[in-house]
């Protein structure tokens, strides 16, 4: 059960047809990518839809990009400078910088870059 304060997005999974239909509460339209567009091969790159809540409809298969460390930063950025906008309750950058300093001691900018760092020693013991 998910309460409708709490839904960020709906997935649906058409098997037969190999499409995925999605939305997200701030890309509300429905969006869709087949299957068939994406290389799933061992030598193909890595790809992702960069941002998600982007208000586009129907067939986005085409934004799909190569991943890439840069890209990667940036929808991290993007995500975490979000949750701090939903916690907080506004998209004030000053408010927001004020709740965190309140409940976390440091402003979002120094949020993201620790979240980024930390991010960064991960992905090292990984490789």
């Amino acid at each position: 059960m998910q309460f409708e304060s709490t839904k960020q997005s709906s997935v649906v999974n058409d098997v037969r047809k190999r499409t995925v239909y999605f939305r997200t509460i701030r890309g509300p339209k429905i969006r869709h990518f087949d299957f068939e567009s994406l290389d799933f091969s061992a030598n193909a790159p890595p790809r992702f839809l960069e941002d998600i809540k982007i208000d586009l409809t129907g067939d986005v298969s085409d934004r799909f990009v190569d991943f890439s460390m840069e890209a990667d930063r940036s929808v991290i950025g993007k995500f975490l400078r979000s949750l701090v906008e939903f916690c907080s309750r506004t998209g004030d950058p000053g408010a927001m910088d004020a709740y965190m300093l309140e409940h976390r001691g440091f402003e979002v900018k120094g949020y993201v870059e620790r979240a980024l760092e930390a991010t960064e020693l991960i992905r090292r013991e990984i490789d």
